[in-house]
């Protein structure tokens, strides 16, 4: 192979120990077309599309004494199948202000996250996939699992990257977000900048 490209860090190591050799890093792209802005109401998106659902159960815990008003309604992006799985998994506190989608490609997901203005990422694996450039793309303010995909990406200023499976950090961080809907804006400008850098042209 003369040119050898890997998506992340982490693709890289992995990639590297199947066949050895220099890799270039070239995250994917975004289409900016399919998403944003975002809703200019409350509304909170939870990016949780595996199939075990501990990531969702996780949050999900964390937003249970949020106040409706400031988090609006709660949208789930669930796995593409076995949307009822889903639904089971949200606490019987929270099922009536949550909604499920199960992940049907890039637009359906740009149509979610355009009723939200925060989007939660609570899983490493999660923010190594697309939906964490896709609202960035979006102008949202995101708060993702700390690893070091998604420390890359929101960079400085992109967005909160978070411990995983840390209640009490998640729930404070998001308490302070949706009592600061000023800062909710600062952090969607900043991931709307960095995402307009990641284009597919790009």
């Amino acid at each position: 192979a003369d040119l050898r490209i890997a998506l992340s860090g982490a693709a890289r190591h992995v990639l590297a120990g199947v066949l050895p050799g220099e890799y270039d890093i070239v995250p994917e792209g975004v289409d900016p077309g399919l998403f944003g802005p975002p809703s200019q109401g409350p509304g909170v998106v939870v990016v949780a599309r595996e199939r075990d659902r501990t990531g969702l159960r996780f949050i999900l815990r964390a937003l249970i004494g949020t106040d409706p008003s400031e988090t609006g309604r709660i949208s789930v992006i669930g796995p593409p199948d076995a949307p009822q799985r889903t639904r089971v998994a949200v606490p019987k506190a929270l099922r009536d202000r949550v909604d499920v989608y199960p992940d049907a490609g890039a637009a359906a997901r740009g149509d979610v996250l355009r009723g939200g203005r925060i989007v939660l990422v609570p899983t490493p694996d999660e923010a190594q996939g697309p939906v964490l450039r896709e609202a960035m793309a979006a102008g949202m303010c995101v708060m993702a699992a700390r690893c070091p995909d998604s420390d890359e990406i929101l960079g400085a200023d992109g967005g909160m990257t978070l411990p995983p499976f840390t209640a009490e950090t998640w729930a404070d961080a998001i308490a302070g977000c949706l009592s600061n809907p000023a800062r909710v804006a600062m952090f969607g400008e900043a991931a709307r900048a960095r995402a307009g850098t990641r284009t597919w042209d790009d």
